[in-house]
C-alpha cells in the first residue's frame, strides 16, 4: 500500500471542505471521524483537542456550518496548543514580577507605532494614522525593514528566521515586542483605519502601564479563557513581559515546529506572558466595525458616526 504522504491528506481535507460546501454534513463529519484516527503530522501539530490543526480547523468549519453553536465554542476554544507546549517557557523572575508592577503606573509615550514590510505599497491606513496624530497630538512612527535594522530586529533570531520563510505576519509578531521594548507607546496593526478624529486611544485605553485588546472568542490558554489580541498593545518602554518574551520567542518557535504564527509568535504566545502581571484592557467598543477585506474604502463612512476609535479593513 503507498504511504499517505501531506498530498493525500491535502486531498481528503478538500474533499472535507467540498462535503461542507454542498451540504452533506454527516458525510463531512464520517470523514473528519475517519481521518482523526490517522496517526500523522501531515495535518499539522496537535492542539489542545488532540487533532492535528487543519483538521481541527475543518471541524470547527463544519461545526459553523451545522449551526451548532456548543460544539463550534468547544472547537474554538481549544484552537490552541497542548498546555505543555508553551505554558512552560512563559516565566517572569521574581524581580520582573517586581518591575512590572511598579511600571503599572507608568506612563505609556504619546507615540503611535505601525510597522509594514515586504513588497506590498503601505495601505491607505497608514496615511489616514499619521494624519490622525498631527490632530491629536502624538507623534507617529511607521517602521519599515530599515528601520527595524537600526534597533537590531536582525539579530532576533526568529525575526530573521521569519523574514527568511516569507513569513511576514510571524517577523511583524516579533518587530513589534522589539519596538515597544526600545521605545514604548502604542503598537497599532495597519489593517485598522481610524473611524474619527475627535477622540483619542486614552479615551479606550488607561495610558499607563501594560495594555492590550481582548479578542472576543474564549481561548484555553492555560491562564484562563481570555485571549489578547497583539494587534493593539499600549505600554511603557522596557516593560519586562516583554523583555522576557523576546527571550523565550525561539524556544517557542523550536517546541512547536510547523506550529502556525499566532501560537508561537503572536497572540497565544503574547498573552501568556501579559496575564503573568498587572495589565490593562482597552475599552470593547474601541473597535467601531470591520469590513472584509477588499471593500470599497468608501464603506468606511458608515462607521463614522459609532462609539468607536478603529475600523477593521484590511484594504489589500
Amino acid at each position: 500500500m503507498q504511504p499517505k504522504d501531506k498530498a493525500w491528506f491535502d486531498a481528503r481535507l478538500r474533499q472535507l471542505q467540498a462535503m461542507i460546501d454542498a451540504g452533506d454534513f454527516a458525510g463531512a463529519g464520517a470523514l473528519a471521524d475517519a481521518l482523526t484516527t490517522e496517526q500523522t503530522d501531515a495535518m499539522g501539530p496537535p492542539t489542545l483537542a488532540g487533532v492535528p490543526r487543519r483538521l481541527h480547523a475543518a471541524r470547527l468549519r463544519l461545526a459553523r456550518a451545522q449551526g451548532d453553536q456548543i460544539a463550534k465554542l468547544g472547537w474554538q476554544a481549544m484552537q490552541g496548543p497542548g498546555l505543555d507546549g508553551l505554558l512552560p517557557l512563559a516565566t517572569l523572575t521574581a524581580k520582573e514580577r517586581q518591575q512590572a508592577a511598579a511600571m503599572a503606573g507608568t506612563p505609556v509615550p504619546r507615540i503611535l507605532h505601525q510597522i509594514w514590510i515586504g513588497d506590498l505599497p503601505p495601505p491607505p491606513s497608514v496615511a489616514a494614522w499619521r494624519a490622525w496624530c498631527i490632530l491629536n497630538g502624538r507623534e507617529y512612527q511607521l517602521w519599515d525593514e530599515a528601520a527595524l535594522d537600526r534597533i537590531g530586529a536582525t539579530t532576533h533570531p526568529v525575526y530573521r528566521q521569519m523574514l527568511a520563510q516569507g513569513d511576514y505576519p510571524g517577523a511583524v509578531d516579533v518587530a513589534r515586542y522589539l519596538v515597544l521594548e526600545a521605545a514604548g507607546g502604542l503598537y497599532l496593526d495597519a489593517d485598522f483605519h481610524p473611524a474619527r478624529d475627535d477622540a483619542d486611544f486614552d479615551d479606550y485605553i488607561a495610558p499607563f502601564g501594560l495594555a492590550a485588546l481582548a479578542e472576543d472568542t474564549p481561548r484555553i490558554t492555560g491562564r484562563g479563557a481570555l485571549l489578547l489580541t497583539n494587534a493593539l498593545i499600549s505600554t511603557p518602554a522596557g516593560h519586562p513581559a516583554l523583555s522576557a518574551l523576546i527571550r523565550a520567542l525561539p524556544q517557542a518557535v523550536a517546541a512547536l515546529p510547523r506550529a502556525p504564527a499566532w501560537w508561537v509568535t503572536g497572540p497565544l504566545i503574547f498573552t501568556l506572558f501579559a496575564r503573568l502581571c498587572p495589565l490593562g484592557l482597552a475599552a470593547h467598543d474601541i473597535v467601531a466595525g470591520r469590513l472584509p477585506r477588499g471593500a470599497d474604502g468608501a464603506e468606511l463612512q458608515r462607521f463614522r458616526r459609532g462609539p468607536g476609535l478603529l475600523i477593521d479593513w484590511k484594504s489589500w
